[in-house]
């Protein structure tokens, strides 16, 4: 019977949005991008459309069985309940629940039940969830948060490459690299970077990454800095929480090896270990769009959902 269920499992971050149609087997049907979907960077009628458009792409004249919208920014003032109502109104006969970008990722571990995540993408939070329960620290938005993100880095990168053309620090690979990227200096390009806005400062976290990684002792500097603050933010969460044998992470940021090696060193020294999945996040999603309407063999859906995700993007 839930083989002939539909559901479309979406993971809305700060710079892409990813809905994913499947069965209730986790054979995917179809998938499609489309830009950010944070709500409090486009607004609930903007985030609403993306998702409505991307939902009908997918299932073309008929209505899914289910829907789950892990977003970016719904955790922020009535944002999941707005857009949940939107959804419901624009599919009344689908089984719908909207939260945060962090159930996708808690729903992608190992484990079906009691679970941790930290997102390191264009913002970053950890969360962790408890009997059902998700608790929060940190994710309180790019003008607040610090550590651990990548416009955080990516900030610091172009503030570096900033101080090294006034001669606050020295030209090294860092500022060659961010020089090489605007086009041009970072002084001249000040106006470009602030009309660019937050994912374009993102995106020059690569480049910190990258440079740390060669030994440059400025991008150094900035990448200890936010796995120091990762460390701090688990350390904090297992003293609120209880332990946290698995870390679940996500996140452009854990593209990089060097990364992700030097934050699992850092916090295992808490008994935490990492997990790093092999799937993207809109594999959680539509763990718990299923969820919604039925039950599933967890192992046997990801084993399915791998494999039909590989042949649809051959």
């Amino acid at each position: 019977m839930m083989h002939s269920k539909l559901v479309v499992g979406i993971d809305a971050g700060g710079t892409k949005t990813e809905l994913v149609l499947c069965n209730g087997m986790g054979e995917v049907l179809g998938r499609v991008f489309r830009g950010t979907g944070n709500p409090n960077d486009i607004g609930i009628d903007n985030c609403v459309a993306l998702l409505t458009d991307g939902i009908r792409e997918l299932c073309k004249d008929s209505s899914p069985d289910a829907i789950f919208a892990g977003i970016s920014g719904a955790g922020s003032g009535n944002n999941s309940v707005e857009i949940r109502k939107a959804l419901e109104s624009a599919f009344p006969n689908s089984a719908m629940a909207v939260s945060t970008d962090a159930s996708n990722l808690l729903a992608s571990g190992k484990s079906c039940g009691d679970s941790a995540a930290l997102i390191c993408g264009t913002g970053t939070a950890l969360f962790v969830q408890r009997e059902g329960v998700e608790y929060r620290i940190g994710g309180w938005g790019y003008l607040f948060d610090r550590g651990g993100s990548a416009y955080d880095l990516g900030r610091d990168a172009i503030r570096a490459a900033l101080a090294a053309e006034e001669k606050l620090i020295p030209e090294g690979e860092l500022y060659r690299r961010v020089k090489a990227e605007l086009g041009e200096g970072a002084h001249s390009a000040l106006a470009e970077i602030y009309r660019q806005g937050k994912a374009y400062i993102a995106s020059f976290a690569r480049i910190a990454v990258e440079c740390a990684e060669r030994g440059d002792e400025v991008a150094v500097r900035i990448v200890n800095d936010s796995i120091s603050a990762l460390s701090n933010r688990t350390e904090a969460a297992i003293k609120l929480y209880g332990d946290i044998p698995e870390l679940i992470c996500g996140g452009g940021l854990f593209n990089s090896e060097y990364f992700s090696s030097l934050l699992a060193n850092s916090v295992r020294k808490y008994g935490v270990e990492l997990y790093i999945p092999s799937l993207p996040q809109s594999f959680g999603a539509c763990v718990r769009a299923v969820g919604l309407i039925g039950e599933i063999d967890k192992a046997k859906f990801a084993e399915s959902f791998a494999a039909t995700l590989k042949k649809l993007d051959i």
